[in-house]
């Protein structure tokens, strides 16, 4: 069984997510300065951003539920699980969601 970690690349590290608009055909990027993973366990999260990102000291956290931007680490560490949680900062470090109400609501 996998789980969900919210990676922090650290000072001046980001992931460039190049996003495309239909109605204007335009791409605009969008930078992160952490990601969500799906991994098996810690260790193989801190690989995993290693090898993707070059970030050899990441801050991992646990996340209660998938956010977005979303890695998975191998097929077997991807779930079905939706991006459901809307502050994964908040969010980091809980094994369960700390919001009294839906964040999707």
């Amino acid at each position: 069984m996998s789980a969900t970690f919210w990676v922090t690349f650290g000072k001046g590290i980001t992931y460039d997510q190049q996003m495309a608009n239909p109605s204007t055909g335009q791409t605009t990027i969008r930078k992160h300065l952490a990601v969500c993973v799906e991994a098996m366990d810690d260790d193989d999260c801190r690989t995993f951003v290693t090898e993707k990102f070059g970030v050899t000291d990441p801050v991992i956290q646990a996340l209660p539920y998938p956010a977005s931007p979303r890695f998975a680490s191998s097929e077997a560490a991807k779930s079905e699980c939706p991006s459901f949680c809307r502050k994964p900062g908040e969010c980091a470090g809980h094994t369960s969601c700390p919001q009294s109400h839906s964040c999707t609501e």
